[in-house]
């Protein structure tokens, strides 16, 4: 039996709890709340709830995102994948009406449905499914210099600064944080976390987000010599052989030294593609794959993947 659905555009006029409230006397099963019109087919949405009838809370996200390549949704958790992939908009979100009690909506305060999704994760409430191929992305790459930090992102700090790694060591878990708030464009406290790890951890993660961070100030002398402290990291080889078969163009020679990566003419590409646009897309994609991989690594050495 198909559950009975009421769909709604999000406002950030009302919590989701008064919304889920008004609905439950309805006679109806799941809320459907969106950011977007028809971000999500109606048989999609019924189709994830038949198979997850347990389910409270269903976000659905897009697979055609960087953020969500099978290689990485396997090895992070949802709730890392999902804050690292710095959602702007929300494609869609399916609330239990009848089963998600009122309570662990009490103390809700979001003011995106992005949010939302990110508070409840941390109760386990949330079940992550994609959307169909093809739907609208509402993801952005980070911009290649981003001198200042995004505003209004408290919540998200919040987040960050709680996520937890079973059996973590401190500077492996301070160097995934910093990755996640660069991600997000929060510069101070990504630097206060690579400042605080300073020349630790085998593969200096930390360091290695620090020459990201001032990469993308821009300070490319900085950056340079952040990438003197990490050396040889061993993300290299997948961001060469990324780089060499998904953005193939002329500039590869420069990044590419016999197929291997070289990060400091990476920076000088950056410093020229300040009066290129064409040439900035295609650095903003590649730093997009670097952070990428290197967020993977840092998850790995904090959960005690790879040896520290």
């Amino acid at each position: 039996m198909a559950a009975r659905l009421e769909s709604i555009r999000w406002t950030d006029q009302r919590s989701i709890s008064e919304i889920v409230e008004g609905a439950k006397g309805g006679g109806v099963d799941y809320l459907v709340i969106s950011a977007q019109p028809e971000a999500v087919s109606t048989e999609i949405i019924q189709q994830s709830i038949l198979q997850n009838p347990s389910s409270n809370v269903i976000a659905f996200i897009d697979p055609n995102h960087p953020a969500r390549d099978p290689r990485l949704t396997s090895l992070l958790p949802p709730i890392i994948s999902f804050v690292a992939a710095r959602p702007e908009q929300d494609l869609a979100v399916a609330i239990s009406v009848q089963t998600l009690p009122l309570q662990a909506l009490a103390s809700d305060r979001s003011q995106s449905l992005c949010e939302f999704v990110v508070r409840m994760s941390k109760t386990g409430a949330v079940l992550f499914v994609e959307a169909a191929p093809g739907s609208s992305s509402g993801y952005a790459v980070p911009r290649l210099a981003a001198p200042s930090s995004r505003p209004q992102s408290g919540w998200l700090r919040e987040i960050v600064e709680r996520i937890q790694v079973a059996d973590a060591k401190g500077v492996t878990l301070t160097a995934l944080r910093a990755g996640l708030f660069l991600l997000n464009d929060l510069f101070d406290e990504s630097h206060a976390c690579s400042q605080s790890i300073e020349g630790e951890g085998r593969y200096r993660a930390g360091d290695y987000w620090h020459a990201i961070l001032h990469r993308r100030e821009p300070d490319y002398g900085n950056s340079k010599y952040w990438f003197r402290r990490v050396g040889k990291h061993p993300i290299f080889a997948d961001l060469a052989k990324g780089v060499e078969h998904r953005f193939r163009r002329a500039a590869i020679p420069d990044v590419l030294v016999d197929g291997t990566w070289d990060p400091f003419a990476f920076v000088d590409l950056c410093a020229a593609a300040e009066s290129d646009p064409a040439l900035k897309e295609w650095c903003e994609q590649v730093q997009y794959l670097e952070m990428l991989l290197l967020l993977e690594h840092s998850y790995r050495e904090a959960a005690g993947l790879v040896s520290t």
